[in-house]
């Protein structure tokens, strides 16, 4: 995961917001990822870790890492609820 992606303590270039957010409290700050979103929506399509490692081309460590941060930035301690979250949050389809 690059300094881009990481995001949370500095740049913020490259992270949905939430669709839940109230516009009249001012910037949102970002959520996800693109790599946290991408890895949300093939999982919510039953795609299997393997599956997105192949897809992506990057390691199991990589993408396994990037689904702990989707889970951190949600705040959720498993996957499965981040992804029902994402949903729920119209982040993900």
């Amino acid at each position: 995961m690059d300094a881009a992606d990481r995001g949370r303590g500095g740049s913020s270039a490259g992270r949905a917001t939430s669709a839940l957010a109230d516009p009249a409290a001012g910037a949102v700050p970002p959520i996800l990822t693109g790599r946290e979103l991408l890895a949300l929506q093939l999982l919510a399509r039953r795609y299997s870790r393997d599956q997105i490692v192949a897809l992506t081309g990057r390691l199991v460590a990589a993408v396994q890492d990037v689904e702990q941060s989707a889970c951190a930035a949600l705040g959720v301690a498993a996957v499965e609820e981040a992804v029902e979250l994402a949903r729920h949050r119209r982040l993900i389809i």
